[in-house]
């Protein structure tokens, strides 16, 4: 093969996501909401150093099974509305054996 044959660009993706309209700001709190959304944290835990990868996780498990668009800031909304984080980080922290700043949480 010639040199010439890779040097050709990649032609553009021509499909891409639909466009979800945004989900009430109160959808999350709705039986279909929760249900989305606890059967999406069950395999993309918020704790740790990763958990803002898998916040983005979250938001598409939730898209993908519901059909909903939520944000971000409505998942940590409702994580935080439902579970202490504090105790979740530092139970996370003693079982891989860390130690965490009392004050500090990210």
């Amino acid at each position: 093969m010639a040199s010439s044959e890779w040097s050709e660009p990649l032609p553009a993706p021509t499909e891409s996501l639909p466009s979800l309209p945004p989900a009430s700001p109160d959808w999350l709190s709705t039986p279909q909401g929760e249900l989305s959304f606890f059967r999406s944290i069950v395999c993309h835990r918020l704790v740790g150093p990763e958990k803002h990868f898998h916040v983005l996780a979250v938001v598409q498990d939730i898209r993908n099974h519901s059909g909903k668009s939520v944000d971000v800031d409505q998942v940590w909304e409702k994580y935080r509305e439902v579970y202490d984080e504090k105790v979740l980080e530092t139970t996370w922290a003693e079982q891989v054996g860390l130690s965490l700043s009392s004050d500090r949480i990210d």
